[in-house]
């Protein structure tokens, strides 16, 4: 079978379990593993080798860009202490953990090797992170916290394993040089990002036409990945830090016709990359599980397995109790000032560590043996156990996540979230009443498209004060015609989005939040364009 076709019956796969897991309710990254590893026993289809390469530059930058876009940095920088320790500390601990585990499993790999492996393992997925979280009402502390580990702890993991790489060639390790280094990588990495987000937003700004600003959205993760990585500095970093810029500055360097058609088109990139991605993770592992097993020794291989699975498990959830354990004692030393997360919380906290493509990504790209060089020790037992750890994360706890939430209470029904919406229309409304009604006494507009606009906002705000929401010129169409009344209602939109970025930038809404309510203005505006004479 061609490769052209190989691509196309793993792109039809994609769609197809991504639309069975939309309607069963199920995180999609698990239909789609589990329906990798189903049609990789199905006889004659061709087997799928997944290029680490491929991981690296094609799918991780546009993923962690996407998910730095929506990103607040407010909250993000609220909770820096918390993501601090998950990203980094709870990183390195559950590196160590896993190397001291496999070693007893494989007592002839060496440490260095197994501190590799270690460091591989490490990281959570952000796909799995992100969709879990927005699939099952949590608190948005805990999503916060959660989408703000998965972005950096790439980083700490990525680092640490190129340290282990260049241990197991050298054969010796200096703690003190890797340290030094780590710091440059991490400060060089989030630099890049800064210049390349800045860079591109005032392009954005002298930018008109949204087909080119949306390939500059696509261009931009790339290119901060790329100038890092070839500095020796981290890529992920600058990737985060130059989707976070750009996310931030979106309101007022892309136009609503840009953000509006970038929503899609991201939206679409995002559910492809992970979809190949973890459909070729379930793909691949009867052909690497072949490579290491036999049935002799399959029974032994499948125990150490789920030792390891265990152990990555448990550091994960060790690291988070005790660390609430110990936060609540700085706490009462008045050592810090945020409260502690409730120890319901703190389980689920500890309970979302699925791993994915980047675990796997990082095992195949472990050297191999070419001539007189000799190949990574253990190497296709190591990337076996990658396979079982992502595979077992995702199953077992992807799949009791939403048990485990319902059992301890931790969901949120949505009211708070639907009650400071509500305000946010209202205050946004109200804003944009006054500037109609301002702009009525200067005489500019004649008095009757100013009475028209006026009113519906006056409606508008008296609907959401009853409980209803409804869009500025939904009563009124009548009168579109009216010189100067889609002007004013323009100018109302552009306030409503100004009220809008006030109050998060005053943490009274939610990034999330903020994102809803733009894309209705947004809607509204290009509605509004549409209707103005000569328009296509």
């Amino acid at each position: 079978m061609q490769t052209g076709e190989t691509l196309l019956l793993i792109l039809a796969a994609v769609t197809l379990f991504g639309a069975l897991a939309r309607r069963l309710g199920f995180v999609e990254p698990i239909v789609w593993v589990l329906a990798g590893l189903g049609l990789s026993l199905v006889p004659g289809l061709p087997e799928v080798d997944l290029n680490p390469d491929w991981v690296f530059l094609l799918v991780l930058p546009p993923l962690l860009h996407a998910q730095a876009w929506i990103t607040s940095w407010k909250e993000f920088r609220s909770h820096l202490r918390t993501i601090s320790l998950l990203a980094v500390g709870l990183v390195l601990f559950t590196m160590l953990v896993v190397a001291w585990v496999v070693k007893l499993v494989i007592p002839d790999l060496p440490w260095a090797a197994a501190f590799a492996f270690g460091a591989l393992i490490a990281p959570p997925d952000a796909v799995a992170a992100s969709a879990i979280a927005g699939k099952l009402h949590l608190p948005r502390r805990i999503v916060t916290i959660l989408e703000g580990e998965s972005l950096v702890n790439d980083a700490t993991s990525l680092v640490a394993y190129r340290f282990a790489l260049a241990a197991v060639a050298s054969g010796s390790f200096a703690v003190a040089d890797a340290a030094g280094r780590f710091f440059v990588v991490t400060l060089g990495g989030i630099a890049i990002g800064l210049v390349v987000g800045v860079a591109v937003a005032a392009i954005f700004r002298r930018v008109k036409d949204a087909s080119i600003a949306i390939a500059l959205t696509l261009v931009a993760p790339y290119l901060a990945y790329l100038l890092a990585e070839r500095n020796h500095v981290s890529g992920v970093l600058a990737v985060v830090a130059e989707g976070i810029v750009l996310g931030t500055l979106a309101s007022e360097v892309l136009s609503a016709t840009a953000r509006l058609e970038g929503f899609g088109f991201w939206q679409m990139v995002v559910f492809l990359l992970n979809g190949v991605a973890f459909l070729v993770i379930g793909l691949q592992l009867p052909s690497v599980a072949s490579s290491v097993c036999t049935s002799e020794t399959w029974p032994t291989l499948v125990l150490d397995a789920m030792v390891v699975v265990a152990a990555t498990i448990a550091a994960r959830y060790l690291w988070v109790i005790l660390g609430g354990f110990t936060y609540r004692g700085l706490r009462s030393l008045r050592l810090v000032a945020h409260k502690p997360l409730p120890w319901r919380q703190t389980a689920v906290l500890g309970w979302a560590g699925m791993r994915g493509v980047v675990s796997l990504a990082a095992a195949l790209a472990l050297p191999r043996g070419s001539g007189d060089a000799p190949g990574f020790p253990y190497r296709d037992l190591l990337i076996f156990l990658t396979f079982v750890v992502i595979l077992g994360t995702l199953v077992v706890q992807g799949l009791s996540m939403p048990w485990f939430i319902r059992k301890l209470g931790v969901a949120t029904d949505g009211q708070e979230e639907e009650e400071r919406e509500r305000e946010a229309r209202v205050a946004a409304a109200t804003a944009a009443l006054g500037h109609v009604k301002a702009l009525a006494r200067t005489g500019q507009f004649l008095a009757t498209s100013s009475s028209v606009v006026a009113a519906e906002y006056a409606d508008r705000v008296r609907h959401l004060h009853q409980g209803r929401a409804t869009l500025i010129g939904e009563a009124g169409t009548e009168v579109m015609h009216l010189q100067g009344t889609t002007q004013l209602r323009e100018e109302g939109l552009r306030i409503e989005r100004d009220t809008l970025l006030h109050l998060h930038r005053k943490h009274l809404i939610e990034r999330e939040t903020l994102l809803k309510l733009e894309r209705e203005l947004d809607l509204e505006e290009a509605r509004l364009q549409g209707a103005r004479p000569g328009a296509k």
